[in-house]
């Protein structure tokens, strides 16, 4: 009768001891960190409430030539329509004075030309992007350089 009980106590205890290597292992990027992450990245791109990510999905996490990968999809939802987006680029650029004015003007003209029509409420679909990501001492960060 005590041979069993040791024999489950070893065991219990060698699945904890495996629980416990694999919760302090390489973690994976969660989808949550990576939603957030993209969300500051538009938000300093384009301002503060002009897009909203959600529905952020991690479809796969990958190791290539010593460089981490996820392959996301997610949607962006514009918050305000092209038209709002242009007039804010226009009032930013006069409050950076005369040449402030002159580059915001050839922005905004580039912007216009070169992206297609939206509306407020209108989403996107990014499917299978891939973003190389990076390990830190606070989790997995976007590389928005590479």
């Amino acid at each position: 009768m005590i041979v069993p009980m040791f024999r489950q106590i070893h065991i219990l205890i060698a699945v904890l001891v495996a629980l416990f290597v694999t919760a302090c292992g390489d973690s994976s990027p969660t989808a949550v960190d990576l939603c957030n992450q993209m969300q500051m990245a538009f938000d300093d791109e384009l301002g503060t409430g002009v897009v909203k990510v959600r529905d952020f999905k991690i479809d796969n996490v990958y190791e290539k030539d010593g460089q981490h990968f996820a392959i996301v999809d997610f949607n962006t939802e514009f918050l305000i329509s092209k038209e709002e987006f242009l007039k804010r680029l226009k009032e930013q650029a006069k409050a950076e004075g005369p040449l402030g004015d002159l580059m915001g003007s050839m922005l905004i003209g580039l912007v216009d030309l070169g992206s297609d029509d939206f509306a407020k409420g209108d989403v996107r679909s990014i499917e299978d992007d891939h973003l190389r990501i990076l390990k830190s001492d606070k989790g997995w960060l976007i590389d928005l350089e590479g």
